[in-house]
């Protein structure tokens, strides 16, 4: 009798520490029709994959070993627009949802993914972009000292002014073990290379007939060359055009020209907005990659639209200028 409380102590002890060096993520989600799920990770600014499984009965499990880094892992499926970024803490993980439909997908996981949750709801409200920025650097500056940081700053990047990013990116700890670290610093990096009095970046795209087009090739040919980047689907873009035309049909003979970068990735949709919106300057040129469009990575494009002034030698001289503030600082630069 006692060899046999020993041996089942020993092997309740193994079951335990078994259980104590992994956690599991599962996913329960409706509609799922025998969907595959990937498990991927980011290192060194490239997503790998760690496993994938297919969905039986609406779910799926992955059981991973317990690590110092608690990192994010990301879920993604095929039918999904966007990968699901999961903040497990060595912690079990369940996710949610119908999955015909991402935006009633829910993450329940530690109390970082929580905090995560709060701020992404937050962030795809309706609220204005001022709240939502204050909202963004709040949240930054509450998780400076844990993997939440770098991600925030890297995800929503576009709410961060210049100078606030690089000041909080300066005071994360330099043992944070976060992939979007080195992301984030390239884009830190193209930030300070891309302020005004800096030179431009070439970058080559194709125009509308698919033949190659450089920046270069208008540098020194006008006073002034406004690069507007935009795309067909953005409704703020079609709101800004208007302005863009404007100033182009005031000071083209002044020393203006316009080179359009576009992010669409449908040809059609790209021509008829141009036609659409009369944008009738000769430069318009694209990648047809969306938000992959190697210029606009060039440019640390975090959201459209936006634009960069070049001057005749090829110095940036001003950057996001919009409406009223784009046609006065034009107007008195070419005065």
């Amino acid at each position: 009798m006692k060899k046999l409380i020993i041996v089942l102590l020993i092997v309740t002890g193994l079951f335990s520490c078994s259980n104590n060096n992994s956690f599991k993520i599962k996913l329960n989600l409706e509609d799922t029709k025998h969907y595959c799920v990937y498990l991927s990770k980011l290192v060194d600014g490239r997503s790998v994959l760690l496993d994938s499984v297919v969905l039986k009965d609406n779910a799926a499990t992955f059981k991973l070993s317990k690590n110092d880094n608690v990192d994010a892992y990301q879920i993604s499926m095929k039918q999904w627009r966007k990968k699901i970024t999961v903040f497990p803490e060595n912690q079990d993980v369940t996710i949610k949802g119908n999955c015909t439909d991402f935006k009633t997908i829910m993450v329940y996981a530690s109390s970082l993914q929580s905090d995560l949750n709060d701020l992404n709801a937050k962030m795809n409200s309706d609220d204005s972009d001022e709240h939502k920025s204050e909202l963004a650097i709040a949240a930054a500056k509450e998780n400076i000292n844990n993997v939440l940081a770098p991600y925030i700053l890297y995800t929503y990047k576009w709410a961060f002014p210049d100078s606030d990013l690089i000041k909080i990116f300066e005071a994360i700890p330099q043992s944070t073990q976060s992939s979007f670290m080195p992301m984030l610093k390239s884009y830190v990096d193209n930030i300070q290379r891309l302020q005004p009095g800096n030179p431009y970046i070439d970058f080559v795209q194709q125009n509308i007939d698919g033949s190659s087009f450089e920046l270069s090739s208008l540098i020194g040919k006008s006073e002034l060359l406004l690069v507007d980047f935009w795309a067909s689907w953005c409704p703020d873009c079609r709101k800004e055009n208007p302005a863009v035309v404007n100033v182009y049909s005031k000071f083209q003979k002044k020393g203006l020209d316009v080179l359009s970068v576009s992010l669409d990735n449908d040809s059609n949709a790209w021509k008829k907005a141009i036609e659409d919106d009369r944008l009738v300057w000769n430069n318009h040129v694209s990648d047809l990659k969306g938000w992959a469009n190697e210029a606009a990575k060039t440019y640390n494009i975090a959201f459209i639209p936006q634009n960069v002034l070049i001057d005749k030698n090829g110095t940036i001289v001003a950057k996001n200028l919009y409406g009223n503030d784009l046609y006065n600082f034009i107007n008195t630069y070419l005065d």
